[in-house]
């Protein structure tokens, strides 16, 4: 995830901000500290660099993303979605949306509505 962060915007994580989030193996303890420094980076970007209010979004309990639960994985993985349709190269990856099947876009165009604190239909 950070990695993928850093690929996305790399300005704000940036070599310094990825070196702290280090390959911790099975240890769930450091697992949670990279998990903690992925959400904090993640929502600094939202609010600080997009302007994004997220009063209304869940947000994921890193304990239980730590293990693996499936629902604050995938809020973990809706901000960082939030984060590659706002960043500098946004249109490119508005454009590989676009060209995923119909039924994937739904469930991400749902995702990002969500975030958004728009009204979501269930699938």
């Amino acid at each position: 995830m950070a990695q993928v962060l850093n690929l996305l915007a790399p300005d704000q994580f940036d070599t310094t901000w990825l070196s702290k989030v280090s390959d911790v193996g099975d240890n769930k303890r450091l697992k949670l500290n990279n998990l903690r420094k992925v959400l904090t980076g993640t929502l600094d970007y939202l609010k600080d660099v997009v302007g994004m209010q997220l009063s209304q979004f869940p947000l994921p309990d890193i304990n239980k993303v730590v293990e693996c639960d499936n629902a604050h994985l995938g809020r973990l993985l809706q901000l960082i979605l939030g984060v590659a349709i706002n960043c500098s190269k946004q249109a490119e990856y508005i454009q590989a949306i676009m060209e995923m099947e119909e039924q994937v876009q739904r469930v991400v165009m749902m995702a990002i509505q969500e975030m958004h604190g728009m009204p979501t239909h269930s699938i």
